[in-house]
Formats: structure tokens, C-alpha cells, sequence
């Protein structure tokens, strides 16, 4: 086994965690910048500390190498990338009434894929706008339904080829934020319709909501 310790960064503007793994080469500091390569791809992140314990709820990484200026520089232009589609996701949403909420939008490093945070309390098909935000923006486009744990694996969490990711024909949409307890539940359709139109204009007039 190995002596090199692992270490817990954490990465995304929804703060995930990722098991990570380098070589005897240089080891991080608590609270370092550093370019990992997660189960997304290729991201930057903030050092924790040591990974004392294993749980199988962490996902595996890979440290890479300390974030450099250039890193950050390129972290900076994407998230202004991210903005821009985020804003094209709000516009889609209010233009083809979807039950949406985006909530924020992030480019990995290698500025080829994008993940779309949102909350979905209705099922829906989103194959259309996926695509067309794909021809939009030139770069992959995965959706992250922030209203259902993201299952290790599975295809809606990481790459938007399947269930609640791609096209809402599967996973949540029909599971139990779709169909089950919270479309059955306390609230109506369309009093949740209405509750999240209002929490939207919210966000347009404060521009953007992170997750951080």
C-alpha cells in the first residue's frame, strides 16, 4: 500500500468532495489551490486536508498540480462562460415554461463541458434545449438536478447522456421528484409552478445565485 496520503478537495460551485491521490513528488497544504482530475474531468479545487477515512460516498480523484496563475486566469474566463450560458438556460426556461429553476452553471478547466445546476419539480423532456444549448456554446452540456442526490456512475450526474441529465424520459423525472412524494405531496403542481416562477425573478434581479 501505499504511503502518500489522500487528501479531501473540494471543487464545483456545488462544493464536492473528492478523494484525491497524487505522488511522493509534492504534497499539498490545507487550504492549497490545485488542479484535479475528478470524475467530471479536469478541475480546480481547494485542499482540505488529509483524507483520514474512506468513505465510498467520496469519489476518487487525482491531484495534479498546484493551481498556477494561469489556472486561476482560465478559471476566471470560464466562469464568465458560465454565466452567459446560464443566462441562455434562464431565457429557455421562461420561454418554453419548463418546471426549471437553474440555479447556476460551471465549465470544467478544459473548457469542453459545462453542468447546468437545477432544481426540477415536474417531469420533462430536455433533449431540445440540451442540444440547442450545445450548438449555442460549442461544448458539452450536462444538467445537475440539485433536487436528487447525484447517484455514483450514473449517467445524469456526469455526463447527461441518461435519466434526469439528458432528457427527463427517466431517473427523476418519473422517480421521486417527478412523480413521487413531492408532486404528491403538501404542494399542487401548479402551486410549486407558481412558488418557483417568483423564486426565479428573484434570481434575475440579483443576476446570479451561487452554490458555494
Amino acid at each position: 500500500m501505499s504511503d502518500v496520503p489522500e487528501y479531501l478537495v473540494s471543487h464545483g460551485c456545488a462544493a464536492l468532495l473528492t478523494r484525491c491521490h497524487g505522488d511522493a513528488s509534492w504534497l499539498p497544504c490545507r487550504g492549497d489551490r490545485v488542479v484535479i482530475r475528478s470524475g467530471r474531468g479536469l478541475e480546480l479545487g481547494q485542499v482540505l486536508g488529509e483524507a483520514e477515512i474512506n468513505p465510498k460516498s467520496i469519489s476518487p480523484g487525482q491531484l495534479l498540480r498546484l493551481a498556477s496563475r494561469e489556472d486561476e486566469a482560465l478559471a476566471a474566463a470560464l466562469s464568465r462562460r458560465s454565466q452567459n450560458l446560464l443566462d441562455d438556460v434562464h431565457r429557455a426556461v421562461a420561454r418554453d415554461g419548463l418546471p426549471l429553476l437553474p440555479l447556476d452553471a460551471e465549465l470544467l478547466l478544459d473548457g469542453t463541458r459545462a453542468i447546468v445546476h437545477v432544481l426540477r419539480w415536474d417531469a420533462c423532456t430536455l433533449t431540445p434545449l440540451l442540444e440547442e444549448l450545445r450548438a449555442a456554446h460549442g461544448i458539452g452540456v450536462a444538467f445537475q438536478d440539485q433536487s436528487k442526490p447525484a447517484e455514483e456512475g450514473h449517467g445524469c450526474s456526469s455526463c447527461g447522456s441518461g435519466g434526469c441529465g439528458s432528457c427527463g424520459d427517466g431517473g427523476c423525472s418519473t422517480g421521486s421528484c417527478g412523480s413521487g412524494d413531492c408532486s404528491r405531496g403538501k404542494f399542487t403542481s401548479d402551486e410549486l409552478t407558481a412558488y418557483f416562477a417568483a423564486l426565479r425573478e428573484q434570481m434575475h434581479a440579483r443576476h446570479r445565485v451561487s452554490l458555494a
